[in-house]
């Protein structure tokens, strides 16, 4: 192996490890949002809220938090498929994950896991898409570690290309060799 390709090795093996770090912050985060989504939606909604007896409440809300920890489960266990966090065709700088398709897809499941749940109880409430938590959560700043898997994942692809384009010249100097010498 070469240098090169223990350079690509190494940063993949980083860029595994943001994505599980990644997805675990995620993870913990996503039955509070759906806790506080769906208190919002109780409060605005007062007729629903009304309508509700106090254990039909609590009911509601332990629904509300299994579903918050099956959705989180999923999600970290969709989420630690090394493809998501390697195979990325979208770059970006940024502080969130819209640059990666695939996992911005993983994470719209959230809300609409929330949005379907809302609607079988009969709370008709809008929900705002889920979005990356911009605070610190169980000591660790999420935008940061966004930022840090985006540079990660700028130089994995500058590495790859790079390989690919020594591939070529390589290739291209033994088809010459082959016409010089034949």
């Amino acid at each position: 192996m070469n240098e090169m390709d223990a350079k690509i090795g190494r940063l993949e093996t980083s860029l595994r490890a943001y994505g599980d770090e990644i997805a675990e912050i995620i993870a913990i985060d996503v039955p509070q949002y759906m806790l506080k989504m769906a208190r919002k939606a109780f409060i605005e909604h007062v007729e629903f809220a009304e309508g509700m007896d106090d254990a039909t409440l609590r009911f509601f809300k332990t629904k509300l938090q299994e579903l918050g920890q099956q959705t989180a489960k999923s999600l970290r266990d969709t989420l630690s498929e090394p493809k998501l966090w390697l195979n990325v065709e979208n770059q970006s700088s940024g502080k969130t994950l819209e640059g990666n398709v695939e996992v911005a897809k993983e994470l719209a499941n959230i809300s609409m896991a929330l949005q379907h749940f809302l609607d079988s109880e009969g709370l008709a409430y809008e929900l705002e898409p889920y979005h990356t938590p911009a605070r610190f959560i169980e000591g660790k700043y999420l935008p940061g570690v966004i930022e840090k898997y985006w540079h990660t994942h700028l130089r994995y692809c500058e590495l790859l290309s790079q390989k690919r384009e020594q591939s070529i010249q390589d290739r291209r100097s033994i088809q010459a060799a082959r016409w010089d010498n034949g």
